[in-house]
């Protein structure tokens, strides 16, 4: 463990440095599964860039008293951990069109920051929107990230809250109601995060006839 910080009340920041191998090569988008019991292992999306060989970040909600969550909690630093991967097959495709549309609900957000990282290495020009859903303005993070990219490409982005205080002065809205509908083509889709959204997302882009092969999605698990 080289270092872990809350980004909020609910999720955590959690980085590792790698000791053997000493690099890992992976696509973004993909995911490691950490050793957090004996015999018990648990996914999370790899965070940080990919050309950051010798380390790797995922963020965690840590909010419930799952294994995996007390794993991450008890974790001290210099701890030595174990993990499987990279895994998965959500990454970026070979071709892009014009418009890539990334949407995202909590922790969905991770394995996005690599794609743009990667998106900006390829010194790609063309349009990035963002929709970032959170249940209230508190579980709201990496807005630095957003900044950054939104300096770096022609990068935009929406942060939708379901539930906001009567503060919060922008739109209020899921992703699925705050989405842009007033045009699907020469558009590519990646979808992150609670399989409820998932599904309600795959259904909008199904009913305004997006081609299968510009939809990319992955589910997070979502704890009881």
């Amino acid at each position: 463990l080289k270092g872990k910080q809350m980004l909020n009340a609910r999720d955590m920041l959690v980085e590792f440095e790698l000791i053997k191998p000493a690099e890992i090569h992976f696509k973004p988008g993909q995911f490691i599964n950490l050793n957090v019991a004996e015999n018990t292992f648990r996914s999370y999306s790899i965070c940080s860039d990919s050309s950051l060989l010798d380390k790797v970040s995922i963020v965690a909600s840590v909010s419930h008293e799952g294994v995996g969550t007390k794993y991450l909690k008890e974790l001290k630093q210099s701890d030595e951990i174990r993990f499987i991967g990279p895994s998965g097959k959500f990454f970026l495709p070979d071709n892009f069109l014009d418009n890539l549309v990334f949407i995202a609900t909590g922790t969905g957000i991770g394995p996005f920051i690599p794609m743009w990282y990667k998106l900006e290495e390829l010194k790609y020009r063309g349009k990035i929107s963002v929709y970032f859903g959170v249940r209230t303005e508190d579980e709201i993070f990496f807005i630095d990230k957003l900044e950054y990219f939104k300096e770096t490409m022609n990068f935009d982005y929406k942060i939708c809250v379901s539930r906001p205080s009567e503060e919060w002065k922008q739109p209020k809205g899921k992703v699925t109601e705050l989405l842009d509908i007033s045009d699907f083509s020469n558009k590519q889709y990646f979808l992150c995060g609670h399989p409820l959204m998932i599904e309600d997302m795959l259904g909008i882009l199904q009913k305004n006839n997006v081609p299968d092969k510009n939809i990319f999605h992955e589910r997070f698990t979502v704890s009881k």
